[in-house]
């Protein structure tokens, strides 16, 4: 069996792609059209000029805070908008579109681990794991851990970066009728699998089918202890 169509508004991601002694540092926030916005995308080109302004937005208003929660070895490469869903429709991606910035973190201090990070928490206004969401944001700098937890001198731009990410995009006018959103992607059935341990013996369990979902993000909060993100170490990903 497939999923169904997807019953939300219009959606896009923005990519943002760091790298840092030669590996790549990923992170992706989603948006979904206002209802607004979305009785203007009356066609696929509509839809992907939206994208295209939500990436300069953030680009002109929100750039310059993000790059000060990172060393300064760190480049923001690359920030690419895309479209993943349109109403109604199914499995609907339009085509990338990519700025290079090419500016560093502003930070002074080069990177620690690659695979420190600070955590960023998004919530909505419904509860379980579909509806909340984390942005892990690193390398930490050198010296910005003290005893495991994060110094208020990396904090501060922390906090700064997500609320203004929170007011910009939330509430009844966001920013280019821009929504930010924890995005929960379709899935067929079957397509991801899990064990469990049932009487001592391992169950293996498969989803149902999944049309997705979108929860608009409504609060925010930084985690002050350093994590890790160990999909970012030196050869593994990003």
């Amino acid at each position: 069996m497939a999923h169904g169509v997807w019953t939300h508004n219009t959606l896009m991601q923005l990519v943002l792609r760091g790298r840092v002694a030669g590996q790549d540092v990923v992170n992706v926030h989603h948006f979904e059209a206002t209802a607004a916005q979305e009785l203007l995308l009356t066609s696929d080109t509509d839809a992907q000029a939206w994208a295209d302004a939500v990436k300069a937005g953030w680009l002109s208003a929100h750039q310059t805070r993000f790059r000060a929660c990172h060393p300064n070895d760190w480049l923001l490469n690359e920030v690419v908008a895309q479209v993943l869903e349109r109403p109604s429709l199914l499995e609907h991606k339009l085509t990338e579109t990519t700025s290079t910035p090419g500016s560093a973190g502003t930070v002074g201090a080069g990177s620690g681990s690659l695979s420190s990070a600070a955590v960023i928490k998004w919530t909505s206004a419904v509860a379980g794991k579909h509806h909340r969401g984390r942005t892990f944001i690193g390398p930490i700098p050198t010296g910005f851990v003290l005893d495991g937890a994060l110094v208020s001198t990396l904090i501060t731009p922390l906090d700064a970066y997500r609320t203004n990410l929170v007011t910009s995009y939330s509430g009844a006018t966001p920013s280019d009728g821009a929504l930010l959103t924890i995005y929960s992607r379709p899935l067929d059935a079957g397509e991801q699998q899990w064990t469990v341990r049932i009487g001592g013996s391992l169950v293996v369990r498969a989803n149902v089918d999944y049309d997705g979902n979108s929860s608009n993000v409504t609060g925010s909060a930084t985690d002050p202890i350093a994590r890790s993100q160990r999909r970012r170490e030196v050869g593994v990903g990003s």
